[in-house]
């Protein structure tokens, strides 16, 4: 069997979205993300945002509602969460509170205590997790190098 050969650095990622609008609103505006544009498909919109070399989008498709994305982390299979990885995590953490984001986890420290293979290195990080307006879960991680000041 053959590899996959990636075409680009990062994933994209696709989110059905009930409240397109206010969702917009969270992504772009509350954390930031340039807003690339809308496509208009025969049974909706997708807005796509870019983050970093990834491309985030959020497809308000016709007749979608809210799903359930309620209950304790990992009660349910499949995708749980987005990692946005950042580098200042204790900086822009409070003004996400004050701007009334849901933090579904507050600062904390994560330490695997292993070496993985690069780009990986050591798993030793700042996270938080927060929620966007459906409740789709998006962690915020500031790794740290081990032996760098951060």
């Amino acid at each position: 069997m053959s590899a996959i050969r990636f075409a680009k650095a990062g994933v994209d990622v696709g989110i059905v979205v009930a409240d397109a609008p206010a969702q917009c609103h969270f992504y772009g505006e509350v954390l930031g993300l340039p807003k690339m544009g809308e496509v208009q498909l025969p049974n909706g919109t997708l807005h796509i945002f870019r983050c970093g070399n990834s491309l985030l989008k959020l497809y308000a498709l016709s007749g979608a509602s809210r799903g359930s994305p309620a209950g304790e982390f990992g009660a349910h299979t499949g995708i749980a969460y987005v990692t946005l990885d950042v580098e200042n995590l204790e900086e822009v953490l409070p003004s996400l509170e004050n701007a009334g984001v849901t933090i579904l986890t507050p600062l904390s420290q994560f330490d695997a205590g292993v070496e993985l293979p690069e780009p990986v290195g050591r798993v030793q990080a700042s996270f938080a997790m927060i929620a966007d307006p459906e409740g789709n879960r998006i962690e915020l991680l500031q790794r740290h190098r081990v032996g760098a000041a951060n």
